[in-house]
């Protein structure tokens, strides 16, 4: 088996959160190279503006889930870079987005898939553009081992006590431990870092990012406690 553990800044410290089977998304990143023509901005008929292109991408976007996705199903896509041009008078040659699409689905991976490719195709036909969609197989639906999370579960509520130990919903974050439970039985927990009343309580990947310390000794203690009873049962 295995076990693992994650900063959660939306907990308080001396607080966690268990997950029951499915913890977090599968995040499959993607990469969008619109292609157009270069020209001088004063003359915009000799040329194809990719950036006209890129803008009709990023506001589409809006209308792929609520189109196509159930509204009793869960999925995300988020534009995280875009990049494109040098000069305020110059029409560029081409425009790169980059981004991910979140699911817990895999019927509903698919069809976000290709009602992607499709935008992108429609874009071209309007504007004449060259675009090119590479979709990469990213972190994996991220499914815990039930027995694990029990296990979790019991140790957490022997180290902290039954209130202070939260069942957690799964959350649209992706997380690359699952790749380990396609190995083997394993299951992660969220472990609160928050603290009141001062200035580090962020959002994680926030260049702010900090933590309570006390959140490193209650970790271990869970994490230890959970291996304690699984040798024990042997």
């Amino acid at each position: 088996q295995i076990i693992a553990g994650h900063m959660d800044p939306n907990l308080p410290v001396g607080t966690v959160g268990v997950f029951t089977r499915i913890g977090h998304a599968a995040s499959d990143p993607f990469e969008l190279v619109i292609k157009g023509k270069g020209t001088h901005g004063a003359r915009p008929h000799q040329g194809i503006n990719p950036i006209t292109g890129a803008g009709i991408f990023v506001t589409s976007l809006d209308s792929i889930i609520p189109r196509h996705i159930s509204p009793a199903q869960s999925a995300v896509i988020s534009v995280g870079t875009c990049h494109s041009g040098y000069a305020g008078n110059v029409i560029p040659e081409q425009a790169i987005i980059t981004g991910s699409i979140r699911t817990h689905d895999e019927d509903v991976r698919t069809r976000i898939f290709k009602a992607l490719k499709n935008l992108v195709q429609g874009i071209d036909k309007i504007l004449g553009t060259r675009s090119e969609l590479n979709i990469k197989p990213g972190a994996p639906l991220g499914v815990n081992d039930k027995a694990v999370c029990k296990s979790l579960y019991t140790a957490s509520v022997d180290v902290l006590g039954k209130e202070r130990v939260k069942i957690l919903p799964f959350i649209m974050g992706s997380e690359d431990f699952y790749y380990f439970t396609q190995k083997c039985p394993g299951a992660i927990m969220r472990f609160g870092c928050a603290s009141t009343g001062n200035d580090i309580n962020h959002p994680l990947h926030s260049p702010y990012f900090d933590l309570h310390e006390d959140v490193l000794e209650i970790g271990v203690d869970i994490l230890f406690k959970t291996v304690e009873k699984f040798f024990r049962k042997k």
